[in-house]
Formats: structure tokens, C-alpha cells, sequence
């Protein structure tokens, strides 16, 4: 079987994250992000028959965003709260929309970067332990 998708381009990536049922809040486009999905495996065997069999030890998504930093204090506010973050990232181009949901994480760092006559940038680091896609 093939993959026969189109490919989604760049041309809008929005951020949004909340906390509990909270309607969410939009930080803004993003200039950068990464999904780094991953599953930890056990290899175990062999049996008595020479058969190697697979566990599924945990799984974990690792997120990286970047985007323009601005004066709204609600993203630190959210960072600090002892409670679980979700947040989306969603794209949309002329192929229609599709992003990723990430449940019940914690975002792990916020780095804010400015240099002479540019704009300041913020990227953030998140993990989560469940997750959803969508589009099409």
C-alpha cells in the first residue's frame, strides 16, 4: 500500500494551549515545531522456540515549538501552573487543515531569544504521554 496524501506546506501554524476544559488560548504563529513521537519497546527471548516478542514498555511525545514572543503574560502564566497543559498545533494551507493534539503535559522550558533590530522569539519545550492527529 501507498502513500498517495499531498504534502502540507508552511504557510500558517498556530499554537494554542489551555489547561482543564478552559477554552483555549492562541500564542500565536509558529515559525518552528517538532513531534518527536516515541514508543519504548522490551525486546524479550528467545522462547523455547526461538521467538523474540515485543512489549510495549510506554510511549511519550516530545515537542518543540518556536514563535514570536509578545507582551501577553498568558503562556508564563500556564508554564506555572501546577495543573496539566494541552495544547495544538495546527496547520492549515490550501490542501485544508491538520495538526496534532497533545493531552495532559507539561511543558518542560521556555527560552526567549532577541538580537539588535530583530523581533524576540520564544521556543518551548513540552512532553505529553497521550496525543491525536488530524487532517485530510
Amino acid at each position: 500500500m501507498g502513500v498517495t496524501a499531498e504534502t502540507y506546506a508552511w504557510p500558517e501554524g498556530e499554537l494554542l494551549i489551555w489547561t482543564g476544559s478552559a477554552a483555549s488560548v492562541g500564542v500565536g504563529r509558529m515559525n518552528n515545531s517538532t513531534h518527536q513521537i516515541v514508543h519504548g519497546w522490551l525486546n524479550a527471548g528467545p522462547s523455547l522456540s526461538g521467538v523474540y516478542t515485543d512489549h510495549l514498555t510506554g510511549k511519550r511525545a516530545n515537542v518543540s515549538i518556536a514563535a514570536g514572543f509578545t507582551y501577553d503574560t498568558e503562556l508564563i502564566r500556564i508554564m506555572q501552573a501546577a495543573t496539566a497543559v494541552h495544547i495544538e498545533a495546527r496547520y492549515s494551507s490550501v490542501n485544508g487543515s491538520a495538526g496534532w493534539k497533545f493531552y495532559s503535559g507539561r511543558i518542560d522550558s521556555q527560552t526567549v531569544q532577541g538580537g539588535a533590530a530583530g523581533l524576540f522569539n520564544f521556543t518551548m519545550t513540552y512532553h505529553s504521554n497521550d496525543w491525536s492527529a488530524y487532517g485530510g
